[in-house]
């Protein structure tokens, strides 16, 4: 017996995932993988904290993304 159905089989796991999820009336957030190109983003981190500075902007963006849900009631 397969768990996932015929028609979905060809998606991407993580993919998946978040589409069930969403179907399910969640607000599901899937951010891209920032090693995603392999090691230029490391070396232009590196760079950056040189300078006194980062890329790591994931926490600004899930403070953002926070803020934003707060306008809705609906939601807890």
């Amino acid at each position: 017996m397969a768990t996932i159905a015929p028609e979905l089989r060809h998606v991407k796991t993580y993919q998946l995932a978040s589409f069930l999820v969403g179907q399910r009336g969640a607000i599901v957030d899937a951010p891209q993988n920032r090693y995603r190109g392999a090691d230029v983003f490391r070396v232009i981190q590196r760079k950056s904290n040189l300078l006194g500075r980062s890329l790591l902007l994931r926490l600004r963006k899930y403070e953002w993304n926070l803020a934003y849900l707060a306008n809705y009631a609906e939601l807890s």
